[in-house]
């Protein structure tokens, strides 16, 4: 079966939710701009492609057990005339899942606490 533009929709807004949730553990990976969440059988990586971080630059690659990319996208997937208004959508989506990831992954929330900690004590 083929993944469908909902479908990949839907999995991004799953994602989305989970790490809002604080339910998934993102890990960077070694590329500084790309974040990634195991599962028991497969993976996933959400990147940016470039440092400016225009939302049309994320995109998601999805890996097997065997940690082959078997699927990637970006909000470019969603081209076709009746989809075009949800490239925009769909690419702020893309970018909130990146930074939600990223300060997972790097700590952002202890990080902040513990200033705020330093700060009470000065």
């Amino acid at each position: 079966m083929e993944p469908t533009n909902e479908n990949l929709q839907e999995l991004v807004k799953s994602l989305l939710a989970k790490t809002r949730e604080g339910r998934l553990e993102w890990v960077r990976v070694a590329s500084p701009f790309a974040y990634s969440v195991a599962f028991p059988n497969s993976s996933v990586t959400v990147r940016r492609n470039d440092a400016r971080g225009a939302s049309d630059l994320y995109a998601i690659s999805i890996y097997n057990a065997k940690g082959e990319e078997v699927d990637s996208f970006s909000a470019a997937v969603f081209h076709k005339p009746i989809e075009s208004m949800l490239n925009a959508g769909m690419g702020r989506l893309l970018q909130e899942l990146f930074d939600l990831a990223r300060r997972k992954a790097l700590g952002a929330a202890e990080t902040i606490s513990e200033i705020r900690k330093e700060l009470a004590r000065v």
